[in-house]
């Protein structure tokens, strides 16, 4: 079997599921999930091209988590992958909440930048107020 055919119990699942879900709903901006145990990550790029890491966007979708309350952790050389390792105690409320702040985000964003409106002063940072 392949590592990215096995489901992963708990947690680690519920994030991997998710960033897929992430994933098919953005195809040219997350390029790829990936991850081991219960670390795990997406990468986004523009146009879904990894030689095109999606700098600013993963930044925007940071301040806009912080400024929900949730803080993000980035990776790569070019900061362009979202790395999720949440505590073992996490709860199941606690962990649909984060996701869904990050999920909230990423679509946000990804309609600021079809709308053509990107930028630090442009991105939504709560629902209904701009930065």
């Amino acid at each position: 079997r392949r590592k990215e055919d096995i489901t992963l119990p708990g947690p680690a699942g519920d994030i991997r599921a998710r960033f897929e879900k992430l994933r098919a709903q953005h195809p040219h901006t997350v390029a790829d999930v990936r991850g081991l145990g219960g670390m795990i990550a997406m990468e986004l790029c523009e146009q879904g091209d990894p030689a095109r890491p999606a700098t600013e966007f993963v930044a925007d979708v940071m301040r806009m988590c912080l400024a929900r309350g949730l803080l993000v952790c980035t990776a790569g050389a070019a900061a362009n992958i979202i790395r999720v390792l949440c505590p073992l105690v996490i709860t199941d409320e606690q962990l649909d909440k984060g996701l869904s702040i990050l999920e909230q985000a990423i679509a946000e964003r990804s309609g600021a930048e079809e709308r053509g409106v990107v930028g630090a002063r442009h991105v939504p940072t709560v629902a209904g107020t701009r930065n």
